[in-house]
Formats: structure tokens, sequence, C-alpha cells
């Protein structure tokens, strides 16, 4: 019987920006959040910052990145 995938969800660190830059260079993403310099580098530095949001996760499965997603917390007024 084949094993079940592991599943992370790290937070994006410095270490993923080169990763996430390549991805943002992508013609299927640029389509969708244009041009990435400089705005790929502007949600990088963002995510430098200590106590930004949204947070930067990298969903891994076994250990390979698979996407990059964002959460925040929702608005008291929800």
């Amino acid at each position: 019987m084949p094993q079940p995938e592991a599943y992370s969800f790290p937070r994006v660190t410095r270490a993923e920006y080169p990763l996430l830059r390549g991805w943002l260079a992508q013609p299927h993403v640029r389509d969708w959040w244009g041009d990435p310099d400089p705005a790929n580098d502007r949600a990088i530095r963002a995510y430098r910052r200590a106590g930004f949001m949204p947070r930067g996760i990298l969903p891994c499965e076994d250990g390979d990145p698979v996407l990059v997603m964002e959460f925040a917390p929702a608005p008291s007024s929800w």
C-alpha cells in the first residue's frame, strides 16, 4: 500500500525568497500579479517585518514546496 504524503506548513523565511521570485516571474503568475519587480520585492520586504500580516506560508508535500499562501486574522467586524 502506498505511504501517505507528509504535509507541512512552514512560514516563509529568507531562504525561500529566491523560490518566490522565481514563481512570481512565471508567465501565468505574472498575468495575475503583474510584473514581479518591484511588486515582488515589496512583498518580500513586508514578510521581513516583525508582526507583518498577512503571514506567508509555504505548504510542502514530502518536503517539496507546492505553493505559497498568506493568512491574516479576520477583522473583528466579521
